[in-house]
């Protein structure tokens, strides 16, 4: 019995034996080249260098954005807040640097007082450094705190952030960090870091379109950066977005971002800091817009001049590429973040009438009565006005409710409405005059409102918002751009009453913007195929291309009308501002003009949240239309907020624009 239970003994100890020896010898020949891989990452370090970012150039090969070399001024999270642990921590290396017991309580007095003299002057020097770049460090810190609270309430514990330094004064030269250097040893959670900033060279042209970068927040990273399950560590730090990074935030620097974010290079570090394995960081991918910047500049001066905030579109025909889209007022992209406050309406100061209540300041109030942040030519919605009725006629001819020689009484008034509103503006204006009866052609030529409302009629209102879809009016333009960014414009799409019928028929009843407007009249110049605008060649989506269910031979009627609109000294409603205007023009166009009843604009100037001051009235004024007239190569919208007669105001805009468009090539004989 007993030599049975040893053999067992000795049998169970020889297999332990040997599965031992089996598992030694696959975790040696098998997995070992994983495990000494493993050992040795754990005693690597790793480096991830930033690449730049790409650069946004025009049509004509200018730059308009492009990462520059600089030193960010930092200032430690724990500094920022003065957090317990990073105070103890600098009371430590306070007493390490003098000489002083940390463990004696007179010694950490002299090392607190010591960190509360150095953060004095840290403060004075970062706020020094920052005003002198015209930025604000205190609103800089709060917007520090802001952002990594965010962090922290999204992960729901301490993050990565709260032990990084951030930066608050930007976009140091070489000469300014220079002399910063030895100041430096002065201060306390303050360093100056090696970045690049994004410059604008162009300033203010375009503004609106290129678009700003700004700080990484909690959203941006949930929306791009890989988890665990995706990548691992590695990949995941060159691919993710990290604290200190930026991204685009608006316009085609958002946009384009996936073309234009740099990919972060790698450095592999042995153990004693020996360079074992290095990758380059990868510059973003360059963008070209459609824009000619310099077309744009001599265009926003000429909308500068008009007195008026508004906005001028170029769109080439065979194309649909955007040329140029001002928007004025407008602001400077390298000042931006620093003047948010003023250019958003949001600056107040003390009142000098009672200190103890804040006003607006003069600067918000501009703002507020002009909002320079909004892009009148691709975000703003207006009526359209008369601009609209070419389309009104194509969906008549297109539906067949009229043909081009449907004769149409004009009686001044709409018959069909118990008000006889709308009513036509010739009878508004002349007390009682009316256009007698009118063909498409002279519908179109002298503008009249009662044979547009008529067609309007006859289509009913459903069908007229189909036919104005198809122009593009009720969608967004699809250029690629956020939604908040590129409009839709106002098209109501049910509950209809037969008065909208009337009132969109003349442009009236629903809202446009200026690229939309310019965009169904480049339409109209191609024989009804519509083609959605477009502004940049890289990173935006493919165009929508339809053909219109309307003939050539439609659309060339309504180009005459418009033609004559111009052209034709007998009731052509822009004629005589067109030939009374300074520009000289080498070719004939076809255009339209509008006047667009607009409410009051109303602020709030007070701060209570409701409006109380008018700051502008009266008819927004637009003129758009094609040219040349026989062969179409642009076409063109120029909108004036508040300035009252298309004709009177807009046209002679209009042929300026068109001149400096001859001027750049873009309009010829």
């Amino acid at each position: 019995m007993f030599k049975l239970r040893l053999k067992i003994l000795l049998t169970l100890i020889g297999v332990m034996f040997l599965v031992m020896l089996v598992r030694l010898g696959y975790l040696q020949l098998v997995r070992g080249e994983a495990y000494r891989q493993a050992a040795e990452t754990g005693l690597r370090s790793y480096e991830f260098p930033q690449g730049q970012r790409g650069r946004i150039f025009d049509r004509t090969g200018v730059i308009l954005a492009e990462d520059v070399a600089c030193h960010d001024l930092c200032l430690d999270y724990g500094f920022v807040n003065n957090e317990e642990w990073w105070t103890k921590r600098k009371i430590r290396d306070i007493c390490k640097e003098k000489g002083l017991n940390y463990r004696d309580e007179e010694d950490r007095e002299q090392a607190m007082n010591e960190l509360q003299q150095r953060r004095r002057i840290t403060w004075q020097l970062v706020g020094r450094v920052a005003r002198a770049r015209g930025q604000d460090a205190k609103r800089q810190a709060e917007q520090i705190t802001r952002r990594v609270q965010r962090w922290r309430d999204a992960a729901g514990t301490t993050v990565a952030q709260e032990y990084t330094a951030h930066p608050v004064a930007t976009a140091l030269s070489e000469e300014e960090v220079n002399s910063l250097r030895p100041l430096m040893k002065d201060t306390v959670g303050a360093t100056l870091v090696p970045s690049q900033y994004r410059r604008y060279p162009q300033s203010a042209v375009a503004c609106h379109i290129i678009g700003v970068t700004g700080p990484v927040f909690r959203e941006d990273a949930d929306q791009w950066n890989w988890t665990t399950e995706k990548a691992g560590y590695v990949e995941r730090m060159r691919h993710n977005l990290l604290p200190g990074d930026v991204l685009g935030k608006t316009g085609v620097e958002r946009m384009c971002e996936t073309w234009l974010r740099p990919r972060r290079g790698l450095r592999v570090y042995r153990r004693r800091g020996e360079l074992s394995y290095q990758e380059p960081a990868q510059n973003g991918q360059d963008v070209h817009l459609t824009l000619d910047i310099g077309l744009q500049a001599e265009l926003r001066d000429l909308l500068q001049r008009s007195g008026r905030n508004g906005a001028i579109v170029i769109i080439d025909v065979a194309s649909g590429d955007v040329i140029a889209a001002v928007s004025w007022p407008s602001f400077d992209l390298n000042t931006y973040r620093a003047k948010y406050n003023d250019l958003a309406g949001l600056s107040k100061q003390p009142d000098p009438k009672n200190p103890q209540k804040t006003v607006f300041t003069k600067d918000a109030l501009y703002a507020k009565a002009n909002k320079p942040l909004l892009s009148r030519a691709f975000t703003g919605v207006f009526p359209p006005g008369s601009t609209v009725k070419p389309f009104t006629g194509l969906a008549g001819l297109g539906a067949k409710v009229i043909t081009p020689y449907s004769p149409i009484g004009c009686t001044g008034v709409n018959r069909h409405a118990n008000n006889q509103k709308p009513r036509c503006w010739i009878y508004k204006k002349y007390s009682g005059q009316t256009h007698g009866s009118l063909d498409l052609f002279g519908g179109l030529k002298n503008s009249c409102n009662i044979y547009f409302v008529e067609v309007g009629h006859r289509l009913g209102p459903q069908r007229l918002t189909d036919w104005f879809h198809r122009f593009g009016f009720g969608e967004r333009p699809g250029m690629g751009l956020s939604d908040t960014e590129e409009s839709a414009g106002l098209l109501k799409q049910s509950g209809f009453q037969i008065s909208d019928a009337w009132f969109m028929a003349i442009g009236q009843g629903f809202a446009a913007t200026p690229l939309q407007v310019a965009a169904a009249h480049a339409t109209v110049a191609r024989d009804g195929l519509y083609l959605s605008p477009r502004l940049s060649l890289e990173g935006a989506p493919e165009q929508a291309r339809r053909q219109l269910p309307i003939t050539p031979a439609q659309a060339q009627i309504v180009r005459r009308g418009m033609h004559a609109v111009v052209h034709d000294r007998d009731g052509g409603t822009a004629y005589k501002a067109w030939q009374n205007a300074k520009a000289e023009l080498d070719v004939e166009i076809g255009g339209k003009t509008g006047t667009a009843t607009a409410p009051p604009l109303r602020i709030d100037s007070d701060g209570d949240g409701k409006p109380d001051a008018v700051v502008a009235h009266g008819d927004h004024a637009w003129f758009a239309g094609f040219a040349p007239y026989q062969r179409p190569q642009i076409a063109f919208t120029v909108f004036l907020e508040y300035a009252g007669s298309g004709g009177q105001n807009a046209a002679p805009v209009a042929k300026e624009a068109l001149r400096l468009c001859e001027k750049f090539g873009y309009l010829t004989k």
